[in-house]
């Protein structure tokens, strides 16, 4: 969790995965900053903070899954050397939506990338 002045501004998740997917160990499973305190390298510490957590656990990989549509988090994950994986379709409530796989092959590295575009 991410917190500026006492108040919640972010939180992140992850998972060891009991069966790889896509040859991956480990999953993002959120990451979610206010768009107030977006910009500030706080989305980039808590991801640093799941992957030092899952790697500390032994995971050597990480992925994450993101909405197609969703621009900003593409970006994010593309500028933090994340390379793009797949596409998928899937179903939720009735939607039909595509999202797109992002990972990291050494996830030791996450935590030394020091610029976002």
């Amino acid at each position: 969790m991410a917190e500026t002045e006492g108040e919640l501004v972010g939180f992140a998740a992850g998972i060891t995965l009991a069966e790889r997917k896509l040859d991956f160990d480990a999953e993002l499973t959120a990451l979610y900053v206010l768009p107030s305190a977006q910009r500030a390298g706080i989305g980039r510490r808590l991801l640093t903070e799941v992957a030092a957590t899952l790697g500390a656990a032994g995971a050597p990989n990480m992925l994450v899954w993101v909405l197609a549509q969703n621009k900003k988090a593409r970006d994010f994950y593309a500028h933090l050397d994340a390379l793009l994986l797949a596409e998928q379709t899937f179903k939720w409530d009735e939607l039909d939506l595509i999202e797109v796989a992002y990972g990291w092959r050494d996830i030791g590295s996450i935590g030394k990338i020091t610029t976002v575009s």
